[in-house]
């Protein structure tokens, strides 16, 4: 299948700059659901109102402070690219299915010549930035129904791999957060056209996401990896707990591991599913701490982790 239908060049370009002013996205400020705004402003909207803040943010980064990095950078607005949502991002409170793939390549030596290599693929109708300053994030529009948005990503992520450069696979999530950036050159191609390609993979058995248990792990290595964890936690809205008996499990894992310092864990892991009580979820930890007395490892976690990101992204 190909990648287009030959369009004429100037609707291409009226549809896609009417797309653009016209599309909606949710904003979310704090992980909690806002408002509903344009696309356009909300590519717009850390140049216009958060310039500071995200140079900070690079300055963190690029002076390696990365706790600090992540954890400020969580404080900045969100908006979902793929679909409009009615608070909770969650399948069923999805309002609208945006027909829009927006995917991240990190890490990058070079960013212009990944952006110049970029321009050379048609169905690219945004490339920028993204909040580190080290990468890029790119707007596809797609062809096709929100049931082959999956198969979409993964046609995607070939051809992107074709020009030597790697998808994160987080992108495959339709509930994705997009933290708000700023490009002073961001590329925009107005005549770019709809993707339609598909690939149908068969599911892994396993998602290998994080290293094999180490029992000999420092506390600051636990530590490390729960705060990459509840970032992708966070990020793409992975619900570890499915039921009470999932939550009070985890409770106990956490309480083992980290002691009081796995409370605020057990709250993001919570915020994933409907029904979140603050109240109810401290009382509950509380209980772990001062019953729970079965030891766990990181390993148990990393399990509930592997099987979330397995639903997500399978």
């Amino acid at each position: 299948m190909g990648n287009c239908t030959a369009i004429d060049p100037k609707t291409l370009e009226n549809e896609n700059k009417a797309y653009l002013m016209e599309t909606k996205v949710s904003l979310y400020e704090y992980f909690m659901y806002k408002n509903d705004i344009s696309l356009n402003d909300a590519l717009n909207l850390g140049a216009n109102k958060y310039d500071k803040e995200i140079t900070k943010a690079r300055i963190l980064k690029n002076y390696d402070h990365e706790k600090e990095y992540k954890e400020f950078k969580k404080t900045l607005p969100m908006f979902t690219a793929c679909c409009t949502y009615r608070g909770q991002r969650a399948k069923e409170n999805i309002v609208n299915y945006n027909g829009l793939c927006c995917i991240d390549i990190d890490h990058l030596q070079d960013v212009q010549k990944a952006k110049a290599d970029i321009k050379t693929l048609p169905f690219v109708l945004y490339a920028a930035k993204s909040i580190s300053g080290k990468g890029l994030f790119c707007l596809i529009r797609l062809s096709g129904k929100m049931e082959d948005y999956k198969a979409q990503f993964e046609a995607l992520k070939e051809d992107f791999k074709n020009l030597g450069y790697a998808i994160d696979e987080s992108c495959k999530d339709v509930s994705r957060l997009r933290i708000i950036s700023k490009d002073t050159e961001p590329y925009i191609n107005y005549q770019a056209t709809q993707y339609n390609k598909k690939k149908i993979t068969l599911p892994s058995n396993h998602y290998q996401a994080t290293p094999q248990p180490n029992k000999n792990l420092s506390k600051d290595s636990v530590m490390a990896e729960l705060e990459n964890i509840m970032e992708d936690v966070q990020q793409n809205h992975l619900q570890l707990s499915r039921s009470h008996s999932d939550t009070l499990y985890l409770s106990n894992v956490l309480s083992s591991v980290m002691g009081e310092e796995g409370r605020k864990y057990l709250h993001i892991i919570r915020e994933q599913r409907k029904g979140y009580d603050p109240i109810k979820t401290d009382n509950l930890f509380d209980y772990s701490l001062a019953n729970n007395t079965t030891k766990y490892s990181m390993a148990a976690l990393r399990h509930k982790y592997n099987q979330a990101r397995e639903t997500a992204y399978n």
